[in-house]
């Protein structure tokens, strides 16, 4: 289910300077970017690091975050940028892993197999990034279906919701995902 939104107040008590209030911010968010970020890096460690970065630009730039936008969408964008910027600076290190040691290879095709990688992993934030923005309800839905694998009449009993009633918010899930995934942006 998705994180209700923080207090406004405290967002314009941490643009302000206030220290607890940015502690609040972190404390509300941190575990929603962590997983957010570690579903798309599977890797805790490295989940560890760029959310603990993410904190750390949302820190120095919430003083530039507008009061008429969606807090969580400003910091979302932030975390997927952060790890962006992770997989840029890692780029290395990650072609590594997806080869065999064992064999030798040759800078394109290490090249080709990181452009591979990433443009799967940018699929993957730029999924993970709709998911979060549409309805929690649809959001439940989606997830128990696609991730948990649950049938149509499995998620209607756990729910407690009509089995057409399932079917329908699988749909209006797809339709947002489509559209936000058609938007581009966060």
């Amino acid at each position: 289910m998705e994180k209700e939104q923080i207090n406004p107040e405290i967002v314009r008590l941490a643009q302000a300077g206030d220290i607890e209030a940015f502690e609040k911010i972190l404390s509300h968010y941190e575990k929603a970017i962590f997983h957010f970020v570690s579903r798309i890096v599977q890797n805790d460690k490295d989940a560890e690091d760029i959310t603990q970065e993410t904190f750390i630009k949302v820190y120095f730039k919430i003083k530039k975050f507008k009061s008429e936008y969606k807090f969580s969408t400003w910091l979302f964008a932030i975390a997927k940028n952060t790890i962006n910027d992770w997989f840029r600076k890692h780029k290395h290190r990650e072609l590594l892993i997806v080869d065999d040691p064992n064999k030798p290879f040759e800078t394109y095709y290490l090249e080709k197999k990181y452009t591979e990688k990433y443009s799967g992993i940018q699929l993957k934030i730029d999924i993970e990034s709709a998911i979060a923005k549409i309805k929690p309800i649809y959001k439940t839905v989606l997830m128990m279906f696609y991730s948990e694998g649950y049938a149509y009449k499995d998620i209607s009993e756990k729910m407690s919701l009509p089995l057409n009633t399932v079917k329908t918010y699988i749909y209006r899930a797809k339709c947002e995902m489509r559209k936000e995934l058609q938007h581009g942006e966060l």
